[in-house]
């Protein structure tokens, strides 16, 4: 999320050539694009897992085929999907995808045939002609048992999180601060913010204190404030590796001894593992992501990316997509609508993904922009929820206290606190319901319908800078609605509501379904 503001071209050149020669890959080494036979599995949507309550007895993947990498054609080749007990074993089911008439497929193979445990799931494209295997990849599946607990926290149905069994939305801040000083930890929490990502957690007292981190994680688990741990800067050869982190020094050293050490923390949400890097670190993405797969069943791992039309490259080595932009003051806010769209087109709307969103100004980083008003603000958070963000960052909180609109902005940073977690178990959990027609001038407003216990829940947003006036008509008259973040009534006559939405603002309407 730091920005980094060059003076010098060739000091640009020569840090990427730099990483080159340091990292040894390249885009291409990962794109789909570049590969015969490309594929990640779909659903189930979280390692692999097929919980006994999901509602699909099913994997499903996304497959990308490339023949022309073999001057072949799609009419010339064969995909076929395969479970196994074992890589080399007997196939216990096996689909084949039929005539291919386009790259992109997806591939369903059912499960309900199977037992629990550790199944492998193999893709492999044949020459058509003389059913020569031309590539094969393979992809780890687990059948759960029904009373098997599961893990402390992980990506459930509907891409929510689950913390302890229960569903969780992250409304929390980046942070980066020295672990011995909690007193932001209580700031945060009593502003009712529920985590933090830390970038300094690691970097203190010439490395990181083992003492002061386990300190910060109690403190942090003692104010309800859950811990996206930071592991983004744990990379050899990279400018900000910490020394040490305790006893443990080196990229694996350090990596795996802070996880060993601090998983079992009831403070941790997740492990974050990436922050803008680009395609060419994807090899060692992916060997710091199966590294915390390997030693935390536990803790999800979360990457953030500013380039979304990118993301698709990072499927398979990450669990959680964070969307970071920050368009204020030179862009549109609806940027935040943009990017987290283009991530979800990306990825095949797999990935459960997290907006970060600005609060500081691009002054604080070397350029000119202000930092964000607080109905500028408001309107992002409401738009990344209606685009169906599972959680939201602020970035950041050691820049948001030094904005001059800090006093202004801290009240209503703390009531979208208050407003996203009354609102969160309808977001996660919410069936998608029937909009009402817009009557009259529809641009520049967004809604967003869900039924959720019985109730039919309303989110309207009006991105323009201008006050308007808004009606709109139902085919059902709701009845005893309440606007739970305003203290006013609203009266519908024939099927109708009108309203009056402030410059940026946003409405939420509630009443009992009459269906």
């Amino acid at each position: 999320m730091r920005r980094l503001y060059l003076s010098s071209i060739v000091f640009c050149i020569a840090i990427v050539s730099i990483y080159i020669y340091i990292f040894n890959a390249t885009a291409s080494d990962f794109s789909k694009n570049d590969k015969l036979l490309y594929s990640y599995v779909k659903y189930p949507n979280y390692r692999g897992m097929i919980f006994s309550n999901y509602p699909r007895e099913e994997v499903e993947l996304f497959v990308t085929v490339n023949p022309k990498l073999k001057n072949m054609t799609l009419n010339s080749i064969n995909l076929v999907g395969y479970i196994k007990k074992v890589k080399e074993g007997d196939s216990l089911v096996e689909v084949d995808a039929g005539k291919l008439t386009t790259n992109d497929v997806i591939l369903k193979l059912p499960t309900e045939r199977l037992k629990t445990g550790k199944y492998y799931v193999e893709l492999a494209v044949y020459n058509n002609i003389d059913n020569a295997l031309l590539e094969n990849n393979w992809h780890e599946i687990i059948k759960i048992e029904p009373n098997r607990k599961k893990p402390s926290v992980y990506i459930g149905k509907n891409k929510a999180m689950y913390v302890d069994g229960k569903p969780f939305f992250p409304v929390g801040w980046f942070t980066s601060s020295d672990p011995q000083k909690t007193g932001e930890i209580s700031i945060i929490a009593d502003m009712g913010f529920n985590c933090v990502m830390n970038y300094g957690i690691n970097q203190f007292h010439n490395g990181g204190s083992i003492k002061a981190i386990s300190m910060y994680l109690d403190e942090a688990n003692r104010k309800g404030i859950k811990v996206i741990y930071s592991l983004k800067d744990i990379f050899e050869g990279y400018k900000r590796i910490p020394q040490r982190v305790g006893p443990f020094k080196g990229e694996e050293g350090m990596y795996k001894g802070v996880i060993s050490l601090f998983k079992d923390s009831p403070a941790i949400l997740a492990w974050f593992i990436s922050d803008e890097r680009p395609v060419s670190w994807m090899k060692r993405l992916k060997k710091h992501y199966d590294w915390a797969r390997e030693l935390d069943q536990n803790h999800p791992v979360w990457i953030c990316q500013n380039r979304p039309e990118e993301i698709g490259e990072y499927v398979g080595v990450t669990d959680i997509i964070g969307v970071d932009t920050y368009p204020v003051p030179d862009r549109p806010v609806t940027d935040v609508s943009k990017f987290i769209n283009i991530a979800k087109k990306v990825t095949n709307n797999s990935y459960p993904i997290i907006a970060v969103l600005q609060t500081h100004g691009n002054f604080q980083y070397g350029g000119k922009g202000r930092a964000p008003t607080a109905d500028e603000i408001r309107v992002m958070t409401y738009l990344a929820l209606i685009d169906g963000a599972k959680g939201i960052i602020y970035y950041s909180f050691f820049d948001f206290i030094k904005t001059p609109e800090y006093n202004k902005n801290y009240p209503v940073l703390k009531q979208l606190a208050k407003e996203v977690l009354a609102l969160s178990s309808m977001l996660l959990l919410g069936t998608d319901a029937e909009l009402p027609e817009i009557v009259g001038d529809k641009q520049d407003i967004r809604m967003l319908a869900k039924i959720y216990e019985g109730n039919y829940y309303l989110i309207v947003l009006n991105t323009r800078e201008k006050n308007r006036d808004i009606i709109l008509t139902f085919n059902d008259t709701p009845r005893n609605i309440i606007m739970p973040f305003e203290s006013r009534n609203i009266i519908i006559a024939d099927n109708r509501l009108e309203d009056k939405m402030p410059s940026y603002g946003v409405h939420v309407y509630q009443w009992v379904n009459n269906n």
